[in-house]
């Protein structure tokens, strides 16, 4: 499209020659009330600077109060403020521990460093800071927190011979974690004391550290360019922090008004003083600058404004044709790329922009269908996903567990169990109350559960009687108490509001995710036991339970798992599901022996199967020599012996195949990388795998991922042709893989640390 013809150009320059046409005519108004803004202006610099600085000064000290009023009543403060200093390893260290987690668990967002707050205990000369806590006040004086010009026992005697609340001590120098700096030192007492009339021991102290050279550098803001000084004073007029370090500068003469300036003359000079005071903390902040610099200005003021309109206007019109047209060039650029994706509209009736918004419009609503879409794809498959493992149809562990952190789910084991929750007497009795009574319980349950497992398990809707509650543990100690704990806290927020009651049936702890659908059928038993022997019982456990535990154990689906996982190779997962067998035939004392006899027989059947499927010449001498003696024992452990071999062969041959997948990727990449449409849709479908298991595939082989491993191989590319030729930018980046030089140099500084331009200085 022609600029003579684009409204969006055309619309540009309007504006630009009207915002280059505004100031030259408002000049000539204003000129003479030019003086007395010039005049003026230093103040309102100084004055406006000023109260932004005590604007951030008082949100600090406010937000400092607080914290430091709510660290002060906090219980866990009065446990460990009594205690002696704890022996490590004895039971009163727990409590500093507990105090030390809810200490760094606290927000101090609103103040600037919540590392310069200290929190110091007089009993137990305990000393607590974010991520450090020390208890020895000596030690941590003398490693970590400092006064250059006070030793140790006159900063004990300054911090804890006095009652402070809210006291504030000059800037001195000191050391912090081993950094120097200045700091303004605020004090407050434990207890917190607004009554110094009132007796009360120091039970401890609390210390929070301003930044002094922070404060300077803001004070210094607030100083005109033509000179002077700034200092912050208390109510004491005593000064806290001064922009002049060697206090050869007068003080001034400060009026009564919480603002304002005026005019003193200091060393012989006429200087302006500008001030603002803090009621808060009584603090008055105070610019002071000289009056002939600003006044000198005066004199050149026209001649150097007439000269600047002047050339404003010719460059302004110069360049109010350049943006016009570079900002009308991305326009158009964005309409031809529009065009190709949509079918090309009429422009005569529309504004370019117009157009533009009404396809970005379209590309919205499509991206948000396609999130919906897949965000209902999620759910589903993480359905699906349960309800395969809770029946016992999933016998890979690992790749289960991958899936589940795609989808979001956190099971960190090794320790599995399911609780099983039906609603108690639902078929007793079907009313269009109780139903709805039922659905309204069914969703809230849903939704306690997952709150009171703290969202470290998974609730899954089994049917419109049962939810079952996966849950985790690190490790077998205390599991029960969690799990009493969450049934006690859904049990009591739902008695309140709902005359239903549900049934907790807790099965057995699993030490493997794939057999979890084991404690699912334990918990359904022990839920049946209470139906059938009417106990009227709200909570059972499978292990509390008598239970009848001689039948047959190695059903087709068992059989079928162990098939599955033997094929995979995945032997930890089939030697966790063969000792689950052992366990309940083996080592089940009410199994008749000639039962045992029979399942083991089956497996090792199995075994014989699977090595002529799988073309396997295995030895079942060993074997055969076990069954002769006739010890089951050993029978067992031969069978798992011929078991593990078989998994190990195919697991070898799996990595073999991964390995030669790998260098196939790896080859192609280094042929391929130039160009710009190598994707991870290309690489899966030339080496026919999906994009998740690509990636997934890429990520596990090399510990790096597609995208920076791709990355890495273009930009080192385009290293070698900045060295070793003189193509331009453009051309480099087109030579490595990338339409965009802005996206090539963006690729460039991550992966190299410095521009294209910077690279080339630096190596040759």
């Amino acid at each position: 499209m022609r600029l003579s013809k684009s409204r969006s150009f055309k619309g540009f320059l309007v504006s630009y020659i009207l915002i280059l046409l505004l100031p030259i005519f408002v000049a000539g108004l204003v000129y003479n009330k030019a003086i007395v803004i010039m005049q003026n202006n230093a103040i309102k610099f100084s004055s406006s600077h000023l109260n932004h600085m005590k604007s951030l000064m008082e949100k600090e000290l406010l937000y400092v109060d607080k914290y430091i009023l709510e660290l002060s009543i906090k219980p866990e403060l009065r446990r460990i403020n009594n205690l002696s200093s704890p022996l490590p390893g004895s039971s009163e260290m727990y409590w500093f521990y507990d105090f030390y987690r809810l200490y760094n668990n606290m927000n101090f967002n609103n103040i600037r460093d919540a590392n310069r707050l200290f929190l110091l205990l007089n009993n137990n000369q305990t000393v607590f800071s974010q991520n450090y806590v020390s208890f020895s006040f000596e030690d941590f004086y003398q490693d970590y927190f400092g006064y250059e010009q006070l030793d140790y026992e006159q900063w004990h005697d300054i911090y804890f011979n006095k009652i402070y609340y809210r006291e504030y001590f000059p800037e001195q120098k000191m050391k912090v974690n081993g950094i120097e700096g200045n700091y303004i030192t605020s004090l407050y007492t434990l207890p917190i004391i607004r009554d110094f009339g009132k007796e009360s021991k120091i039970e401890g102290v609390i210390a929070y550290l301003f930044d002094a050279d922070e404060l300077r550098s803001m004070l210094k803001s607030t100083i005109a360019e033509t000179g002077g000084w700034a200092y912050i004073v208390d109510a004491n007029n005593q000064i806290l922090v001064s922009t002049d370090v060697t206090g050869s500068q007068e003080m001034a003469h400060i009026g009564k008004e919480d603002e304002g300036y005026m005019i003193q003359e200091m060393n012989g000079e006429e200087m302006m003083v500008v001030y603002t005071r803090l009621p808060y903390v009584s603090w008055t902040y105070v610019s002071i600058f000289p009056l002939n610099s600003i006044r000198a200005s005066f004199k050149d003021f026209r001649l150097i404004s007439i000269g600047i309109i002047i050339i404003t206007f010719l460059v302004g019109m110069m360049g109010s044709l350049f943006l016009s047209y570079r900002n009308t060039k991305p326009i158009h650029t964005l309409m031809n790329l529009l065009s190709t994706v949509f079918s090309e509209k009429s422009f005569k009736e529309k504004n370019e922009l117009v157009w533009i918004q009404d396809e970005i419009k379209t590309i919205i609503t499509d991206n948000n269908k396609m999130k919906d879409s897949l965000s209902q794809q999620h759910q589903y498959l993480t359905i699906l996903y349960f309800e395969k493992l809770l029946r016992g149809e999933l016998e890979n562990t690992n790749d289960f567990k991958i899936s589940l952190r795609h989808m979001g789910v956190d099971l960190q084991g090794p320790y599995y169990i399911i609780i099983l929750i039906r609603i108690h007497s639902l078929d007793t009795l079907v009313t269009d109350d109780i139903l709805f009574e039922q659905d309204l319980f069914r969703v809230a349950l849903d939704q306690a559960l997952t709150s009171a497992s703290a969202k470290k398990g998974y609730t899954h809707i089994l049917n419109q009687n049962e939810l079952a509650l996966l849950l985790s543990f690190k490790e077998k100690e205390n599991y029960d108490n969690h799990i009493k704990k969450i049934m006690s806290a859904v049990s009591s927020a739902f008695s309140i509001h709902f005359t239903i009651k549900p049934i907790f049936a807790i099965g057995n702890l699993k030490e493997n995710l794939v057999d979890i659908h084991f404690s699912l059928k334990e918990a359904r038993y022990a839920a049946d036991s209470i139906v059938y022997n009417s106990t009227g019982a709200t909570v059972v456990w499978y292990k509390e339970i008598g239970h009848k535990n001689n039948e047959y154990y190695y059903t087709n689906e068992i059989e079928q798992r162990v098939v599955n996982m033997t094929r995979q190779g995945n032997w930890q997962d089939l030697k966790s599901l063969l000792n689950t067998i052992y366990i309940h035939t083996l080592g089940n004392q009410k199994m008749p022996n000639h039962m045992k006899w029979v399942l083991i027989n089956d497996l090792y059947a199995t075994i014989v199967k699977l090595s002529m499927d799988l073309q396997m010449d295995i030895s079942l001498k060993p074997v055969a020599t076990v069954i002769d003696v006739g010890n089951l024992e050993q029978y067992f452990k031969e069978l798992k012996i011929e078991y593990k071999q078989i998994c190990c062969n195919l697991s070898k041959n799996k990595k073999s195949h991964n390995e030669q997948l790998k260098e196939s990727i790896i080859e192609y990449m280094e042929q391929n990388f130039t160009d710009s449409n190598l994707s991870v849709a290309h690489l899966s479908e030339r080496f026919n795998l999906s994009e998740g298991y690509f990636s997934q595939f890429f990520k596990e082989q090399m510990n790096i991922t597609y995208s920076q491993y791709l990355e890495v191989l273009r930009i080192d590319h385009a290293c070698s042709l900045l060295l070793n030729t003189d193509m331009t930018i453009h051309e480099i980046a087109h030579q490595s893989g990338y339409n965009n030089p802005n996206t090539f140099r963006r690729a460039f500084g991550r992966v190299k640390g410095v521009s294209p331009t910077n690279y080339v200085k630096a190596n040759l």
